[in-house]
């Protein structure tokens, strides 16, 4: 009766491994299987019975898989965001656009302080008092008198303390303003680093060095090819003087052809961080 039994299990047994594994078996797929037209599976021998050891195989291997799926997904969710620097300068100029219009505001509201101090008398809180020492008899002109210098110090201070405030305030908006200029030109840094990268082009595209020793003009004119092996001079220059060369033989190339600026739309915009570069180190 035991041998019965477990015949019995592994027969059932192997109907529902072969169900789980259905999508590989010749039946399933239409095609044979993984191994042939019609043949068997990779998981069954020619007359249909289960390879176990093969299963088991599959079954490491999907999990291998699934643990680099894991892996991936977990470094594509651990790795850092990449910056949209053209969208973060973006940003940054609206930010210092709006910090600019609070500080021309609070100017504004000074020079009328400021007015103020200059007309006290008119100030809502002095001007009655120094009408009423003006036009006051003899006998109640010293009492009225101080009545008028007492208010007129009070809005004195009041609108000292009021301009002091707003002037704290543009020293906060200046040094605000001064820190999203510094992060704007490092962000312009790698907008400009990648586009004289892509106006390098790369090591296939590069004439040899000894092009940089020619004069080039109108008559002489630079093919892309010398000019981006100036560009990768310039980029790699360690130094400011070497820099500088390779600069004007940037400048001197780019004139020579205008061809150059309909070749490669990175030839253009290289050529205008390197001018702007030149003018910045001359």
């Amino acid at each position: 009766m035991a041998p019965g039994f477990n015949l019995y299990n592994l027969n059932m047994n192997g109907n529902l491994f072969s169900q789980g594994l259905g999508m590989f078996s010749g039946n399933s797929m239409g095609f044979g299987g993984l191994t042939g037209f019609g043949g068997p599976s990779i998981f069954t021998n020619c007359y249909g019975e289960i390879n176990y050891d093969a299963a088991a195989g599959y079954g490491v291997a999907n999990a291998i898989i699934g643990v680099a799926g894991q892996a991936y997904a977990a470094h594509q969710a651990n790795k850092e965001p990449e910056i949209n620097y053209t969208q973060e300068i973006y940003n940054i100029n609206k930010e210092i656009k709006t910090k600019t219009d609070t500080k021309l505001e609070l100017t504004n509201e000074i020079n009328e302080l400021q007015s103020s101090l200059t007309n006290i008398n008119e100030h809502h809180d002095v001007k009655e008092k120094y009408e009423a020492w003006q036009n006051a008899a003899e006998e109640n002109k010293a009492e009225l008198e101080k009545e008028y210098k007492d208010a007129k110090q009070k809005a004195e201070r009041e609108i000292n303390a009021q301009i002091k405030a707003k002037n704290e305030q543009i020293e906060k908006l200046n040094s605000e303003i001064k820190a999203l200029e510094a992060e704007r030109e490092r962000y312009q840094a790698e907008i400009n680093k990648k586009i004289l990268d892509k106006a390098d082009r790369g090591a296939l595209q590069r004439a040899g060095k000894d092009c940089l020793e020619q004069k080039y003009n109108e008559q002489n004119p630079a093919t892309e090819r010398q000019l981006s092996r100036a560009f990768f001079e310039f980029n790699k220059a360690k130094n400011i003087t070497d820099k500088r060369t390779y600069a004007k033989k940037i400048i001197e190339m780019y004139d020579s052809n205008l061809q150059l600026e309909n070749a490669n739309s990175s030839n253009k915009r290289g050529y205008e961080i390197v001018q702007k570069w030149l003018k910045a180190n001359p």
